[in-house]
């Protein structure tokens, strides 16, 4: 009951999130020629100086404990363009073209939104709200690129030999694991041949001595040790066999896309890439006040619920680690004839063991398709 609570959680966060993030799209807001200038101060004070800050903080902080982003380079949320073409790695991810005519920098792995460059004030006026010198917002992670492999720190595979993960503190990690890991793996070995000899031994004295209890009862133990010695090689087979699949199924769901989903282009300006968290925030630069307010409003709360997530996929990866640790005590648990276990020692219990692994391994696909589905909803 507990596993499917958990699930419905995740879903229901996602469903908040895409409901936050279409709503404000289509708000009616209160264009009322009458509205007091004092009102609109207000609104805009905090949407620039609480709402907007608070979003961008918590956005900072992701994009630099994940090692995305330096500190320097995180620090700043919005980017003139002439200072995004100035950076090799934001010009090449984010792809600024001031053409009129944007349609030939759209591709098939990228979902083109038309965004107005103008709109309606209160009084009725229609104004121009991006402009060439409307900075962009450079946020390169949210649930979806989070999802897609973007984070290095979020990395799950501890077992790939080639060294292409240059964050710190994720090398840190899976050297621990790593060095832990081949520990419990040696003893683990050493202890089941060791009762594979010693059982062994038993057994010829048993038949000798002439006490087929004895004899059956060591032959028994000897079957399940050799079964123990296969799923040592199982187990790790089994790990390098679900990474494998699930970066498959991910590219499939990606499009081989984990950089800036979102083609915006503003209609007779210029065009960029950018993510969902990004769109948002690009919103919010409109000069109409109660849009700002609104789309503000919307940049927080999915910033946050990204915090969270980003949280939850950290957790995913330390726990995917401990799990990794712990595989050959799978095979010892068979060895011991303890086939369910008792408290804690449930989770040794391969098949418990299995079922947790995959749970925290793939889960992760389902955030990534609810994005992808969110992505193609926005026009």
């Amino acid at each position: 009951m507990k596993k499917h609570l958990k699930l419905k959680q995740i879903f229901i966060i996602y469903i908040i999130l895409m409901i936050l993030f279409l709503f404000p799209k289509n708000m009616v807001y209160a264009d009322d020629a009458q509205e007091s200038t004092e009102e609109e101060m207000h609104a805009s004070n905090l949407a620039k100086f609480i709402i907007e800050p608070l979003g961008d903080l918590i956005n900072r902080g992701i994009n630099t404990i994940s090692g995305e982003l330096t500190e320097n380079e995180a620090a700043v949320t919005l980017y003139k363009t002439d200072e995004i073409n100035a950076s090799y790695k934001f010009r090449s991810d984010i792809n600024v073209k001031n053409e009129p005519d944007n349609t030939k920098t759209t591709t098939d792995e990228l979902k083109k939104i038309t965004i107005s460059n103008s709109v309606y004030n209160q009084y009725g006026v229609l104004e121009q709200i991006y402009t060439t010198d409307t900075k962009i917002p450079v946020l390169p992670l949210d649930a979806y690129t989070l999802t897609a492999g973007k984070a290095p720190i979020l990395d799950i595979n501890f077992w790939k030999l080639e060294e292409t993960n240059t964050n710190k503190i994720w090398n840190y990690i899976k050297n621990l694991v790593m060095m832990i890991a081949h520990i419990v793996l040696y003893l683990s070995v050493a202890l089941i041949f060791t009762m594979i000899i010693w059982r062994s031994i038993l057994f010829v004295y048993s038949t000798m001595v002439s006490k087929p209890e004895k004899a059956e009862e060591s032959k028994k133990i000897i079957d399940n040790l050799f079964i123990a010695v296969l799923m040592v090689a199982g187990v790790y087979i089994l790990m390098a066999g679900c990474s494998m699949l699930y970066d498959t199924v991910l590219q499939l769901i990606t499009d081989n896309n984990n950089t800036y989903p979102i083609r915006a282009v503003v209609t007779d300006v210029y065009s960029f890439n950018t993510t969902l968290i990004g769109l948002m925030r690009y919103r919010t630069l409109t000069n109409n006040v109660w849009h700002e307010l609104g789309w503000s409003i919307g940049y927080l709360i999915i910033s946050f619920l990204d915090l969270i997530y980003f949280l939850l996929m950290f957790a995913r990866m330390i726990i995917l680690g401990l799990l990794s640790i712990t595989a050959p005590l799978t095979a010892v648990m068979k060895m011991s004839g303890n086939s369910e276990g008792k408290g804690v020692l449930q989770l040794f219990q391969f098949n418990n063991w299995i079922k947790i692994y995959l749970r925290f391994t793939y889960i992760p696909l389902i955030i990534a398709l609810v994005s992808r589905i969110m992505i193609g909803l926005i026009s």
